[in-house]
C-alpha cells in the first residue's frame, strides 16, 4: 500500500525536478541579455510556484495517506490531534487541509513552513538550515509578482533552482520517512 503513496509523492516531486532542469538549461542557452533579464525573472517566479505548491500537494497527499489508513485520533501524534481540531470540531485529514494552509499569509515562508512542518509531524531541522533561502526566495519572488522591474543574475537563479530542488527532495524525505516508520503514530496512546 506505502508503495502507491510512494509513487505518488515520486510523481509530484518528478515533473517539477525536470522543470527546474529545463530552467537551468534555458538560463545556460541563452545569449540575448534583454532575453535572459526576462526569463531569470520569470524563473524565480516559478522556482517559487514549484517550491509552494510541491509543499501543497506533498502535504495534502500524505493527509490523504492518513485519512486512508484509518487511525482514530487518540492513536495519532498530538501534532495531528491539534490540526483535526482546530476550532473545536473533530474533522477528518480531507477536510482539515484548508485549516493545515490558513494564516498562511499566502507566502510559504520559513515560518509558515515551521508550522505546516509541525502539523505534520515533520522533522524541521534541516529546513532551519536554509531558513535564509527560503526567505529569500519568497521576497525576490514577491518583489517580481507585484511589479517591481528587479533583474535576477544567471548566478542567482542557478542557486534558487538548486535550492529549491534541494528543498522539495528534503520535504519529500521527511514524509516518506514520516511514512515509512510511522512517525505520526503516539507510540505512548494504547491503541
Amino acid at each position: 500500500m506505502n508503495e502507491t503513496w510512494f509513487s505518488r509523492l515520486e510523481k509530484a516531486l518528478s515533473w517539477r525536478k525536470k522543470e527546474l532542469t529545463h530552467m537551468n538549461l534555458g538560463v545556460q542557452r541563452i545569449n540575448d541579455k534583454p532575453l535572459l533579464f526576462t526569463f531569470t525573472r520569470a524563473a524565480t517566479v516559478m522556482c517559487y510556484a514549484h517550491w509552494e505548491g510541491f509543499v501543497r500537494e506533498s502535504s495534502y497527499l500524505f493527509m490523504d495517506f492518513l485519512h486512508e489508513k484509518g487511525i482514530g485520533v487518540s492513536g495519532l501524534k498530538k501534532n495531528f490531534v491539534a490540526l483535526l481540531n482546530t476550532d473545536g470540531n473533530e474533522r477528518d485529514f480531507r477536510e482539515a487541509k484548508g485549516f493545515m494552509w490558513s494564516g498562511s499569509a499566502g507566502n510559504l515562508k520559513s515560518e509558515n513552513l515551521r508550522r505546516i512542518a509541525w502539523q505534520l509531524g515533520l522533522d524541521y531541522r534541516s529546513f532551519a538550515q536554509r531558513e535564509e533561502a527560503i526567505d529569500s526566495l519568497v521576497k525576490r519572488r514577491n518583489m517580481i509578482a507585484h511589479g517591481e522591474n528587479t533583474g535576477v543574475g544567471e548566478e542567482e537563479i542557478r542557486n534558487r533552482i538548486d535550492d529549491v530542488r534541494e528543498l522539495m527532495e528534503l520535504f519529500d524525505r521527511e514524509i516518506n520517512l514520516s511514512i515509512l516508520d510511522e512517525r505520526y503514530l503516539d507510540m505512548t496512546s494504547n491503541t
